[in-house]
């Protein structure tokens, strides 16, 4: 998945399993690892961050939502996961993609909020799925 808002690039790419079946818990084996590439033209901010953040039906759900976004359908306003470094919100034909934790790393110039969150807004024309 790829956003771009003219300023801020955001790619979201699953790497694999994170585990790849070595737990005896079926959902421990459900984590995918996801690399977030980071760059932002105004604080040449530019960063990748590799991390264990969506359970396969957690990526389904945020590939379904992301797609009846893109198709008109909005069903609900927001996708958030079990692992909050990453979430996402949909108001106003624009697309908020929320970095936190790992995805928001220290030393960075992000532009944080008073929840040490990092929002970007991009305009839902614009998602590349």
């Amino acid at each position: 998945m790829y956003f771009d808002n003219g300023n801020t690039q955001i790619r979201l790419d699953i790497q694999g399993y994170e585990l790849n079946g070595r737990c005896s818990h079926d959902e421990d084996n459900n984590w995918l690892v996801v690399r977030l590439t980071f760059a932002d033209e105004q604080t040449q901010s530019r960063y990748r961050v590799d991390s264990a953040c969506l359970l396969t039906d957690e990526a389904a759900e945020l590939l379904q939502w992301l797609e009846n976004i893109r198709d008109g359908v909005v069903v609900k306003s927001y996708c958030n996961f079990l692992e909050p470094c990453l979430f996402f919100e949909y108001e106003a034909d624009n697309l908020i993609i929320g970095l936190f934790a790992e995805y928001a790393p220290d030393g960075f110039a992000l532009p944080l909020n008073e929840d040490s969150e990092a929002r970007f807004y991009f305009h839902k024309n614009t998602l590349s799925l």
